[in-house]
């Protein structure tokens, strides 16, 4: 199979996976016995096998520890295997030296393959870290050169993510996890390695439930989608995590009091941080 070219008329892209070898780089995010399935080698051979018969033309694979020699290896990866269509990876955004990072990985003779960097700011212990003046710097940096930037975040990072890339023109950001349209309270609590009951604890102890955080992320996604882009509005839909349009439509109205075309025409071009 040849590699995937931009000017194909129609792709179906697994956008989000990881390979990773225990040996050779370990995964300390993997704690608890939830992860225990998690704790082998997952390689090319894996990734062929798991998208056999699926119509896949080819992926993007993600960086998964703060290891920019990590991304350095996707990307050669990405250079001899054909079903690898892009790298997300990774550099410490809130470095002085992020342009010297992003142009170190982008002028490697694998680089054409990075199409995005992931920040892990769920492991920052400031909430509002994603809005400090160095890290927007490195936001500002990362969009600059038309990277797809994914965020890593938890409910109580959303109000500074949506702070950080409402200030960030031209940048395209990826919500990872969360505002998706199968994502449970249960997907949630596997994910942070703690029961669901525990999840819905902390949230409550922060005035919230998971309903409402899904929901405000929702329309946070929404409202930026539909008044700074051009997609129709059955793509902005999916992408805040709607299978069915109307319902869409009908969460639309409840939010904002108006149908989305309306608020488009209000409000085109308010909010262009956010595409």
């Amino acid at each position: 199979m040849g590699k995937v070219h931009a000017d194909a008329m129609t792709l179906r892209i697994d956008a989000h996976h990881h390979l990773w070898d225990l040996a050779a780089r370990p995964q300390p995010w993997m704690v608890g016995a939830d992860m225990t399935p998690l704790r082998r080698n997952f390689g090319v051979a894996d990734l062929t096998a798991a998208l056999a018969g699926h119509d896949i033309d080819g992926t993007v694979v993600v960086q998964t520890v703060a290891d920019i020699t990590e991304t350095e290896e996707l990307l050669d990866l990405a250079e001899v295997e054909p079903l690898i269509a892009g790298v997300v990876g990774y550099v410490d955004v809130a470095a002085p030296d992020i342009d010297e990072q992003l142009d170190r990985l982008r002028h490697r003779a694998s680089g054409r393959w990075l199409v995005g960097v992931r920040s892990l700011v769920q492991y920052e212990t400031d909430p509002g870290w994603l809005s400090r003046p160095a890290v927007v710097a490195g936001l500002r940096a990362v969009a600059s050169r038309d990277l797809v930037h994914d965020l890593l975040i938890l409910p109580h990072q959303i109000d500074a993510a949506i702070e950080a890339v409402s200030v960030v023109e031209g940048g395209t950001f990826v919500v990872d996890h969360l505002a998706t349209g199968h994502f449970s309270l249960e997907d949630a609590a596997h994910k942070l390695c703690m029961s669901s009951r525990t999840l819905g604890r902390r949230l409550s102890e922060e005035g919230t439930t998971f309903k409402n955080v899904v929901d405000d992320m929702r329309k946070a996604v929404a409202l930026r989608y539909v008044a700074g882009h051009d997609l129709g509005l059955s793509e902005v839909a999916l992408l805040a995590g709607f299978t069915e349009t109307p319902s869409f439509y009908r969460a639309f109205r409840r939010w904002t009091g108006m149908t989305p075309s309306q608020y488009r025409w209000k409000h085109r071009g308010d909010l262009r941080g956010f595409r």
